[in-house]
């Protein structure tokens, strides 16, 4: 038994609110299910899981932010990789979850901090002993994001592993990604990046003047959503 397959048994068995489900299409990607027709969001596939915590354990990373988690398993990997040395922020607004489909809040400016997706957030950190390691919040990016990590980090702390999957627009990832780089450890970083954006052209440029770094697909499109990363190690 898999992760993903454990959290949908015991969420299951113990009547968590939500709970969890394959999604038919995808078989290796989780969705909430809490009584009525599950929609938006998607989680990351398991082997996308898989690589981002084995990453983070290969390289050590110690200071991570993800960015928007949906109902928790994309920071779940991360954390997971962190324990016992390091910690994570998490931030979501939660408005794919309230308009139910991935491509039909933009431009909307609303939070929901009552969504399932927090609820789950929070079960997953109990569940798994996280609560000094996983740290959920509630804001929008980008404009969130300078208040939201000046409280996160201690003075001398630097971002080292950054997860962005949050409005699906080639402006929205460019906009995610400069707002998290004041606080980059610019020794060492690996940002990832979901749904196959590394391979835009527009991402690519960017990245190769910023950080004279050009993006890589690590995880194609198909079985997956397509998982790139920006990274210096």
């Amino acid at each position: 038994m898999n992760l993903y397959q454990e959290l949908i048994k015991t969420s299951q068995e113990q009547g968590w609110i939500p709970r969890y489900e394959f999604i038919p299409h995808y078989k290796t990607s989780l969705r909430m299910t809490h009584g009525s027709e599950p929609k938006h969001p998607f989680s990351i596939t398991f082997p996308e899981f898989e690589y981002i915590k084995s990453y983070i354990k290969l390289h050590e990373l110690k200071i991570g932010y993800d960015l928007a988690t949906a109902f928790g398993i994309s920071s779940l990997a991360a954390a997971l990789g962190m324990k016992g040395r390091g910690k994570i922020l998490t931030m979501d607004c939660y408005i794919e979850e309230y308009y139910g489909k991935c491509d039909l809040y933009h431009g909307k400016k609303e939070t929901y901090p009552m969504a399932m997706g927090f609820k789950s957030l929070i079960n997953l950190i109990v569940y798994f002993n996280l609560q000094n390691i996983l740290v959920p919040s509630v804001g929008r990016s980008p404009e969130n994001v300078p208040a939201i990590l000046n409280q996160f980090l201690n003075k001398e702390e630097k971002l080292d592993y950054i997860f962005v999957d949050a409005e699906h627009t080639v402006e929205c990832v460019l906009n995610d990604i400069k707002a998290i780089i004041p606080f980059l450890n610019k020794n060492k970083f690996a940002i990832f990046l979901h749904d196959g954006y590394c391979g835009c052209k527009e991402i690519i440029e960017f990245s190769e003047k910023k950080f004279n770094i050009c993006p890589k697909l690590v995880l194609p499109d198909g079985d997956n959503f397509g998982l790139g990363v920006i990274t210096n190690i």
